[in-house]
């Protein structure tokens, strides 16, 4: 018999004071009607590494290889600020948020979550880890250079500041009416 898997990835999640921000950004580069599927931002969080399907009784294993990861990382204040696209504002695929201070703290500890994963046999990433909140992913042509008009404007926008206290290993289930996310294991940095 096939064993369950569960969609999994390993985030640092919103705060959430920053909903209502990002909602409002969201908002605001919606009215460009662009063929765009915006995230629901009580869903928006930054991905450290995504797993695929892992099977349940390696679930554990993940655990302790990002409790391990987190061991000596402080809480991290992060400033969300400015908007672009990848892999470019001219071919457009996915909107995003940067995160601008505390980006570097971000990238070591996503380093260290990459090490230890790959450790129990997850295959490293093969791009650049760029810390970002994925906000939009671009489904056709229709209203794109609307929107990137309106990216080009607040291309600095200020979302605000959060801190992030925890690394949350998540489950992702795909539905019509878009996925849901759950918190199956929050490990503290402390």
């Amino acid at each position: 018999m096939p064993m369950a898997t569960i969609r999994t990835f390993v985030a640092v999640t919103m705060a959430g004071s920053l909903h209502k921000t990002l909602g409002e950004v969201i908002d605001k580069f919606s009215s460009s009607k662009a063929s765009v599927k915006w995230v629901e931002p009580h869903n928006a969080h930054l991905t450290l590494k995504f797993l695929g399907n892992v099977e349940e009784a390696r679930l554990a294993e993940v655990f302790a290889a990002c409790e391990k990861a987190a061991k000596g990382f402080k809480p991290i204040d992060l400033e969300v600020r400015a908007v672009g696209c990848f892999p470019s504002m001219k071919r457009p695929r996915v909107v995003w948020l940067g995160i601008e201070k505390g980006a570097e703290a971000i990238r070591q500890l996503q380093q260290k979550v990459e090490s230890e994963l790959e450790r129990i046999g997850f295959p490293r990433e093969d791009k650049d880890f760029k810390a970002h909140l994925t906000i939009g992913r671009v489904k056709g042509q229709q209203g794109v250079q609307r929107l990137c008009g309106l990216l080009e404007e607040e291309r600095n926008v200020f979302i605000g500041s959060m801190r992030a206290e925890k690394l949350s290993v998540m489950k992702s289930q795909p539905l019509s009416t878009g996925p849901v996310y759950t918190e199956m294991k929050a490990i503290p940095l402390e």
